[in-house]
């Protein structure tokens, strides 16, 4: 018995097969038009927490997703990757404070003599997003590890003025303040910079 094959059905095949693939990989590229996407958003209370102990009032200010380089000039290094750990636990991802031995690291961390404990100041573009930071920690008080947390978590984005003028205080020990900036910045650092918080 002999079976023939007709020329004609193998090219329609094969044409409905490389049609199937080029849908396929369309779709996959995102480039399938106007797909819906679930986008992240945040509730009215978290828009609420950003506003108060936030950078700003209209709109999420924050850091890119990525590895930020902290460049530490202080000499306390173990107190500075405390810090560090610390907050990186706080936020969860994706974003990453790391230190760097490269001068052009985005955040700066130098000693001033000066009668304040601390000072930071952040660098923020049009578009909402932290760019550069520069912390100048007092000598009198560079040996105290609260004020690399402190000074770290204005760095993340967190508005420290704020929780003191609520809290009387900062301690990022004390449950409530530790809790508070959990939400803060696991809502900031969940939806991208420039996000709008009005409700």
């Amino acid at each position: 018995m002999v079976t023939q094959r007709n020329p004609g059905t193998a090219r329609i095949l094969l044409q409905i097969l490389i049609a199937v693939w080029i849908c396929v990989a369309f779709l996959l590229s995102g480039c399938g038009g106007n797909l819906p996407i679930s986008a992240p958003h945040l509730t009215a209370e978290e828009k609420a927490l950003l506003r108060r102990y936030g950078r700003s009032e209209e709109r999420v200010v924050r850091w890119p997703d990525g590895n930020i380089g902290v460049y530490d000039t202080t000499g306390q290094r173990e107190l500075v990757q405390a810090a560090l750990d610390y907050w990186n636990a706080v936020i969860g991802g994706p974003v990453m404070f790391r230190l760097s031995d490269n001068p052009e690291a985005p955040v700066k961390i130098n000693l001033i003599d000066s009668p304040y404990a601390a000072r930071t100041q952040l660098y923020t573009d049009s578009s909402s997003q932290i760019y550069g930071a520069t912390v100048e920690i007092s000598l009198r008080h560079s040996q105290n590890p609260e004020i690399y947390v402190i000074t770290i978590a204005d760095v993340t984005g967190l508005n420290t003025l704020a929780i003191s003028e609520d809290y009387g205080y900062i301690d990022f020990e004390e449950p409530a303040i530790r809790d508070l900036a959990r939400r803060v910045l696991r809502a900031m650092y969940r939806v991208p910079p420039g996000y709008p918080l009005e409700d």
